[in-house]
């Protein structure tokens, strides 16, 4: 009986863990133009907010999963400038360096013919690249700027055109604490700032009503 009974607790803790796990807003990369080993996940932001107690403890508690950070850097990302996320592959960064970018924005927002294009990190250096428009993904300089930034498997990098043939590149790691990761925390310490001076002028109208 003890034995059933600790198979049944384990049943109901599994439940628990699958309906408290957030779905993630997901799209196919890359259309029918890319290979197979370049089919993944990519993210494109849909989130109008994002709770600020849930952000900071995904940064502190062993900084989140690297697809979590990437999410709650795109919520922080200026609207105005369009953005997505790679979750990184062997094909991406270990052999053949294809990267094949979401066809969805693609079509909105890179032209249909081959383009150069600049790659430009969190400090300020920029990469030249090859965006082909025909099959939607950068080729020739994608290769260097992975290597040069050592973007390993299972990282995930956030892309954002800040100008019409220029992306703003953010790297966050699967194992390691980054610079993207310092400013995002930083972000939620002023949000929770500015959050708590609210609530105590709240639980102060609370108190003088409950007083009347």
């Amino acid at each position: 009986k003890k034995r059933g009974r600790l198979v049944n607790a384990k049943s109901d803790m599994e439940q628990k863990l699958n309906m408290s796990t957030p779905g993630l807003a997901l799209v196919e990369s890359g259309g029918s133009n890319s290979s197979k080993s370049d089919v993944d996940d990519d993210l494109v932001p849909m989130v109008a907010a994002v709770n600020c107690q849930k952000t900071c403890t995904s940064v502190q508690g062993n900084f989140g999963s690297a697809m979590e950070r990437a999410e709650e850097l795109l919520v922080e990302l200026p609207a105005e400038h369009p953005s997505f996320v790679k979750h990184m592959l062997h094909s991406h960064v270990v052999h053949g360096f294809w990267l094949g970018l979401p066809s969805d924005f693609c079509n909105k927002h890179l032209p249909k013919k081959d383009t150069a294009v600049v790659l430009e990190d969190e400090d300020g250096h920029n990469y030249d690249a090859k965006y082909l428009g025909a099959k939607q993904g950068l080729s020739a300089g994608w290769r260097g700027f992975a290597i040069n930034h050592d973007i390993k498997v299972g990282d995930v990098v956030v892309f954002q055109l800040v100008s019409s043939a220029k992306f703003q590149v953010y790297i966050l790691r699967a194992n390691n604490f980054t610079t993207t990761d310092g400013a995002l925390g930083l972000l939620c310490l002023e949000a929770g700032k500015e959050k708590i001076p609210k609530e105590e002028s709240s639980n102060d109208v609370k108190s003088e009503a409950g007083k009347e």
